[in-house]
């Protein structure tokens, strides 16, 4: 491309190679997407329509499976304590609205969550990264793992390979559970599932199972 100047009375041309001006157009365009993004302001996030409801009825619904002391508890004639219940009184205070209870089977929590029976889960939950893709964790408040236990007169197991062809208790969708499931082809566990991990540690003291597989705050308490 060829353009034309006059300086000094005398017309001079200056040569321009090809494609300078599309490369030019293009760094425009660029530039001008660039303070596009910069300087118009962004849409507004939409509202979450969960928190929405809560604000509005001044409610919040939590999923708790109350087996987990002392995280969380029922005494048997509906009253809660523990460090899950004393969380949602605190959240329940700043946000001003009201505590509704929704009683779930610990193994049932995510899929009631996702169906919308209630808004979040406090119920000694472990962190689970298979479950990212659907909702969402809080930071951690208490660092804890599954333990193994045995009866105080057992002498020879040591871990799962101790445990080959036996019966080992856990509590049904805890952490313990998902653990054993890892482990069960390998040792040939048989599994006992149970509805709570008080029930798993009773069946080890029966002598219903060998073993149990729990978290230590349950062992403790």
């Amino acid at each position: 491309m060829i353009d034309a100047i006059k300086k000094n009375g005398q017309l001079k041309f200056n040569r321009l190679r090809i494609g300078s001006l599309p490369i030019a157009l293009l760094l425009f365009a660029l530039a001008a997407m660039a303070a596009y993004w910069l300087f118009v302001p962004a849409a507004p996030p939409k509202p979450d329509d969960t928190w929405t409801r809560i604000q509005n009825e001044k409610i919040i619904r939590i999923g708790i499976d109350p087996s987990s002391p002392p995280f969380i508890a029922d005494d048997g004639t509906g009253k809660l304590s523990g460090l899950d219940v004393a969380l949602a009184n605190e959240l329940a205070q700043r946000w001003d609205v009201k505590i509704q209870w929704v009683y779930t089977g610990f193994d049932g929590l995510y899929d009631a969550l996702n169906a919308k029976q209630f808004d979040l889960i406090l119920s000694a939950l472990p962190y689970n990264p298979s479950k990212t893709q659907d909702v969402f964790f809080s930071r951690a408040y208490f660092n804890g793992g599954p333990v193994l236990i045995v009866r105080g007169d057992d002498t020879t197991t040591n871990g799962l390979e101790n445990l080959q062809n036996k019966n080992v208790a856990v509590e049904l969708g805890s952490n313990g559970d998902a653990v054993a499931r890892k482990w069960q082809k390998r040792y040939n566990l048989n599994l006992r599932e149970f509805n709570t991990s008080q029930d798993a540690l009773r069946a080890l003291q029966r002598g219903e199972a060998n073993a149990a597989i729990v978290d230590p705050i349950t062992f403790i308490d």
